[in-house]
């Protein structure tokens, strides 16, 4: 339900900063490491400059064991 939710905000406000930072986070919390990375290079490359991104991509990479 979360998943087809945050596809429907993201897919109606392309540009919304926090749809964009909502999608990987859900598949962080299930697990999904492909998706999520995906997620987040996408995220990135939209808001380059956006402290929510560079953050999120720090939790990315701590649980995955890159710190």
């Amino acid at each position: 339900m979360a998943r087809e939710e945050i596809r429907a905000w993201r897919s109606e406000n392309p540009g919304n900063k926090y749809a964009i930072y909502f999608a990987p986070q859900l598949a962080m919390l299930t697990g999904e490491w492909n998706e999520a990375k995906t997620l987040l290079d996408e995220a990135a490359h939209l808001l380059p400059d956006e402290p929510l991104i560079a953050s999120l991509l720090g939790v990315y990479w701590a649980l995955v064991g890159e710190g």
